[in-house]
């Protein structure tokens, strides 16, 4: 409305002219003015939305991402937790089987979970295997014991099968509540 009073004030002569070229003189004026004035704010609102939807786009790559990591993280959790399930359920069953053959048994375990806390804990939010090292070495020493004493092979074995049975517990909770938070 600005430009248009300028006009107005400045050469409002008489009343509406009947001359096109008055008319087209007019048009110029007001084309040389509106247009820079719409370009710029069609350049600001362009580069404006293109803002708007680079940070959405971000924002959705980040999701995917974090998405994927959970993802990720948590197939690995389950797969070391499966191995170290599988190594100590046949500890379990090497043991049942035939006791005077499981020294070799109860050290590759004890190096499984062993390798298990060094390598994939870090995964395992407060889960400490403290207590299951602690079992294995107890049923490794019993085991190692020669002639075996019947009532300290059963509570050692006891004592693990707890140990083992509680520690994949948490361990499956864990791989469980990484994928829902």
């Amino acid at each position: 409305m600005i430009p248009s009073l300028f006009y107005i004030v400045n050469f409002w002569g008489g009343g509406l002219s009947k001359d096109p070229q008055i008319w087209g003189t007019f048009g110029d004026y007001f084309g040389g003015i509106f247009n820079p004035i719409l370009a710029l704010a069609n350049l600001i609102i362009f580069i404006k939305l293109t803002l708007i939807v680079a940070d959405m786009q971000d924002k959705s790559t980040q999701q995917a991402l974090n998405y994927e990591k959970k993802i990720l993280t948590s197939g690995l959790m389950h797969d070391s937790v499966k191995e170290l399930s599988e190594a100590l359920n046949s500890l379990g069953q090497k043991i049942i089987a035939n006791r005077q053959q499981t020294d070799w048994e109860v050290l590759r375990v004890q190096q499984t979970v062993t390798t298990f806390g060094n390598n994939y804990t870090h995964l395992f939010i407060d889960i400490d295997n403290t207590d299951l090292l602690t079992a294995l070495n107890n049923l490794l020493a019993v085991v190692r014991t020669r002639p075996y004493s019947q009532q300290n092979f059963v509570t050692s074995f006891d004592t693990y099968l707890n140990a083992k049975d509680q520690y994949i517990q948490k361990l499956h909770h864990q791989t469980i509540s990484k994928l829902e938070n």
